[in-house]
């Protein structure tokens, strides 16, 4: 019920400072994602030469490189989502249509 709450004060909100809170929101996930892309590239090169417990063919390294490849493909697809409410909104502000 408290996420209805929020939904009713979100929507309460003008259309303008919507638009402003949206975009400081994906910010801060960008902010976030930037971390760990930051951690994970560390914690990646710290295990690079270690090996799997039950394996001695792969190694470690290889597994944690993940979280930073996965964190920057994120990044980009928040930008792009960013970019998209942006030019939808700033359409909608003009008074344009998309056909």
């Amino acid at each position: 019920e408290k996420h209805i709450i929020v939904d009713i004060l979100v929507e309460k909100m003008p259309e303008r400072l919507r638009i402003y809170l949206n975009i400081f929101l994906y910010f801060l996930i960008i902010i976030m994602l930037i971390y760990i892309t930051i951690e994970g590239i560390i914690y990646s090169r710290f295990y690079w030469d270690s090996y799997f417990y039950s394996t001695y063919s792969l190694k470690l390294g290889y597994a944690y490189a993940v979280i930073p490849i996965a964190s920057i493909l994120m990044i980009l697809n928040t930008f792009r989502i960013i970019f998209k409410k942006c030019s939808a909104n700033s359409l909608k502000i003009n008074g344009e249509r998309k056909q």
